[in-house]
């Protein structure tokens, strides 16, 4: 909770409905300081104000941050983030066969140990997902974690380099949606015939799914 969140190149998300679905609309972030990461922001205060935004007390918002007990919000569901932010320059029509236009998708930094992460990709979008429904409990057939830890809510981050969740649109939802459908999957579009690029390597078909991710580790 004390790493620094920063997404330098996405200046509008993808809002959700009570499912974590998302809506299809494409919202910017600028009337919503919550969500925005242009500038680093340090995940416990984050947290912290999404949940107050959720309709936790800020008291109690401020608690669950330092008591790190399972943290539900008003509607008894653990809260944090969970949203597919945009990429400003890489929602072109879904296109991501080009590496060469990988952009910086997000970076993640711990300033007590000089640690920096950057995530670059050339997808249209990035899922940040703050582990909310981790609880301690024991998911695997490990016992524990490196040094016996034991994993509980808000004690990982995601970042996740994606096409749009649930884009596989119609043609109507292409027009109904224009500015979600430039993040949609290309897998299933109507428009494309998986026959005519059977011949071609997997890097140049319309019917694959593909793009480049890229992680850098740094001292900061």
């Amino acid at each position: 909770l004390d790493h620094t969140l920063h997404l330098p190149n996405c200046d509008s998300y993808t809002p959700v409905d009570v499912h974590s679905i998302p809506t299809r609309e494409v919202r910017h972030l600028s009337p919503e300081s919550v969500m925005d990461f242009r500038n680093p922001k340090v995940l416990s205060q984050a947290l912290c104000g999404f949940g107050i935004q959720k309709g936790v007390d800020p008291a109690v918002a401020q608690n669950h941050i330092e008591e790190r007990h399972p943290a539900v919000d008003g509607n008894g569901q653990p809260y944090g983030f969970d949203h597919n932010y945009v990429l400003r320059t890489n929602t072109n029509d879904g296109d991501t066969t080009n590496s060469k236009s990988l952009k910086v998708a997000g970076i993640v930094e711990h300033a007590d140990t000089h640690r920096r992460l950057v995530v670059s990709t050339n997808a249209p979008g990035v899922q940040i997902y703050t582990s909310n429904y981790l609880d301690g409990s024991v998911h695997t057939p490990f016992p524990h974690a490196k040094d016996g830890a034991v994993y509980a809510q808000w004690q990982g981050i995601c970042l996740e380099t994606q096409h749009f969740p649930d884009s596989i649109l119609t043609t109507d939802d292409i027009t109904r949606f224009p500015e979600f459908a430039k993040g949609r999957c290309v897998i299933l579009r109507e428009e494309m015939d998986a026959g005519t690029d059977a011949s071609k390597p997997d890097d140049e078909r319309s019917d694959v799914y593909t793009h480049v991710m890229e992680y850098c580790f740094e001292q900061c």
